[in-house]
């Protein structure tokens, strides 16, 4: 999703890639944890518009999402992504 994000120039942002019809697919989550799948997945795509719109080559949130994606990857690498501090 964050490759296909543009920065954004205006506020409040649009969404760019959200689509309440894809909604369906993560219902059952909804059982599970605080908050609805709704609110994650519009909560994750503003994060990423601030991303790109701040830096726009910038590859943390990616990293840190890749890591998630990444059945090998332990806690460490997801809290070592997501701390990094690029010196």
């Amino acid at each position: 999703m964050m490759k296909k994000l543009k920065p954004e120039n205006k506020f409040p942002p649009s969404l760019q890639v959200y689509d309440k019809k894809e909604l369906a697919q993560f219902e059952e989550l909804n059982k599970y944890g605080q908050y609805s799948a709704e609110f994650i997945l519009v909560t994750t795509e503003l994060i990423m518009i601030q991303e790109k719109t701040n830096y726009p080559k910038g590859t943390m949130n990616i990293k840190v999402f890749e890591s998630f994606r990444d059945k090998h990857d332990d806690i460490f690498s997801v809290v070592s992504a997501a701390t990094f501090q690029g010196r």
